[in-house]
């Protein structure tokens, strides 16, 4: 069998998010019969920014308590999800974590066979990133993801990036953005707090 020739690099660009992100997703959930939207007992979804449930709410119609599941967390759980997810430091305001909620092992916006079926624009930040994360410096780390297709076909750096549709550019822009937007929800759970 004959190696692939490699393709110019102003032909590696990557394709917008849509024509990427999809099939990988699709491919993974017809491979592996379960996708990272699905949670096993214990378990939890995506954690989410209030501008993530906004969001979704415009997108969808549906009131939060249809898609938002809150959780107490203890300090030493806050912080052990900080410590382990950096961009989410100082956003547990009262130790308060916000994520997407499931029904029957899944995410309620997995639909099977078809993947998730909130538009681009409405998914939530924390989806949009996975199976990537930011340290604390603000690099690109590797979220452990034992069944994501993307990373088990990624051969390097940047055909992952390529295959989930995204570019370091693409990703600073959603770091600045999750960093924004975690210091807004923070901002505003400090207010309903005082409000009480």
């Amino acid at each position: 069998m004959t190696k692939p020739k490699r393709r110019p690099a102003e032909e590696q660009q990557a394709a917008p998010p849509r024509e990427i992100a999809e099939p990988i997703c699709a491919a993974c959930l017809r491979a592996n019969g379960s996708v990272c939207c699905e949670v096993a007992q214990g378990e939890k979804l995506a954690t989410l920014l209030i501008a993530d449930i906004e969001r979704i709410e415009a997108a969808t119609g549906l009131p939060r308590h249809r898609f938002v599941e809150r959780e107490e967390l203890d300090p030493a759980e806050r912080l052990a999800y900080e410590t382990h997810r950096p961009i989410y430091r100082g956003v547990f305001v009262g130790n308060v974590r916000y994520g997407l909620k499931a029904r029957r092992g899944a995410c309620v916006f997995l639909e099977r066979g078809r993947g998730c079926s909130l538009p681009l624009e409405a998914k939530p930040l924390a989806c949009l990133l996975y199976p990537l994360d930011f340290d604390l410096a603000g690099e690109v780390t590797l979220l452990d993801a034992p069944h994501c297709l993307a990373l088990e076909r990624a051969e390097g750096p940047h055909h992952l990036l390529r295959m989930l549709g995204t570019t370091r550019p693409e990703l600073a822009k959603l770091h600045a953005r999750a960093l924004a937007e975690g210091a807004d929800h923070a901002r505003r759970e400090r207010r309903l707090l005082r409000n009480r």
